[in-house]
């Protein structure tokens, strides 16, 4: 397609590739950070600007916040990982996201729990992300997909029960008919003592109120297990499947688990995934300005808790420090 090989013009064939693999099972629109494209279901397509661009630039005279993040990390050998529940680099701001409170009742975070990059709200109006500024290490080679998203609800979950874990907390932002786009997953919050082979089953409400769709089982991954690993064999996967039909999640009434870890924890998670942003190996930094390049400004809910999914193929570490510029109107 035409939009693909612009993109693969612009950012290198690689790296398209990557993008495209990451949202291969995403049926929602992913704004590619600072150019005008999104990725869904792997294919890329042009941007389509929802104003015109003077009325964009208008927000660039706007009330603006500027929130510094310095993230360092492991990137867990070639899995997507999750930053909130990764055990980051001391130093690393913010460090690692606040425990989430047991089954059934889990935690909504919010922009003030730890862990969350936490931007003020806007004042009036709302909150836009217009600049995303990444300043990834030398140490960090390899291509990258760098993912910011709204964490709405996690709970934590028994890995050594394989009995049918109800889950009965529900996020409070992006309910109801907003919930088309949400997505969820397993991720490791400390390494399971005895990884085994396994699968996870997760039973949701999806988009439409519909109760008891089925992730059916997911594959975990069976070796050592990294903190803030998705738990999923495929690597470049970072959310679970959903159902045929399905393009989001209202709440997750029940979690699985198809063998003992013998101890560790994991946490069922659904989060609102809001910009992917490609990383080159190398590259000292990147400056993507959603207003002039991307013509894509990214709303932000009051009280999002944004934290960041990361891939990095083959790279055992990733340091990645940068900035989010923010317009409200």
């Amino acid at each position: 397609m035409a939009a693909e090989r612009e993109l693969a013009r612009r950012i290198g064939r690689e790296l398209t590739d990557v993008c495209m693999e990451a949202t291969s099972q995403y049926s929602m629109p992913l704004p590619i950070g600072g150019y005008p494209f999104y990725s869904v279901e792997g294919i890329i397509y042009p941007r389509m600007a929802g104003a015109a661009l003077a009325d964009l630039a208008a927000y660039r005279a706007a009330p603006a916040q500027e929130i510094f993040y310095n993230w360092m990390g492991t990137s867990s050998n070639g899995q997507f990982s999750d930053s909130w529940d990764n055990s980051p680099t001391a130093g690393s701001v913010p460090g690692q996201g606040a425990a989430s409170a047991a089954v059934p009742g889990g935690t909504v975070p919010t922009r003030a729990t730890t862990g969350a990059l936490g931007q003020r709200d806007a004042t009036a109006g709302t909150l836009y992300l217009s600049d995303t500024n990444l300043f990834p290490s030398a140490t960090s080679t390899g291509f990258g997909i760098w993912i910011l998203y709204d964490r709405l609800f996690a709970a934590q979950l028994s890995t050594t029960s394989t009995a049918s874990q109800a889950v009965t907390g529900v996020p409070t932002r992006y309910t109801g008919t907003e919930a088309k786009g949400n997505c969820f997953w397993v991720v490791t919050r400390t390494t399971y003592t005895t990884p085994a082979a396994h699968t996870w089953t997760v039973t949701y409400t999806d988009q439409d109120g519909n109760a008891g769709a089925s992730s059916g089982a997911v594959t975990g991954y069976a070796s050592a297990s990294a903190t803030g690993r998705i738990d999923t064999a495929a690597g470049s996967i970072w959310h679970y499947p959903f159902a045929a039909g399905d393009l989001g999640v209202r709440a997750v009434t029940a979690v699985q688990l198809s063998a003992s870890q013998a101890g560790g924890s994991a946490n069922v998670v659904i989060g609102r995934p809001l910009q992917m942003v490609p990383i080159w190996p190398g590259v000292a930094s990147d400056h993507y300005n959603s207003v002039s390049q991307g013509f894509n400004l990214v709303a932000i809910k009051a009280g999002a808790a944004l934290s960041h999914l990361f891939f990095s193929p083959g790279n055992a570490s990733m340091t990645v420090g940068g900035s989010y510029g923010f317009v409200e109107g």
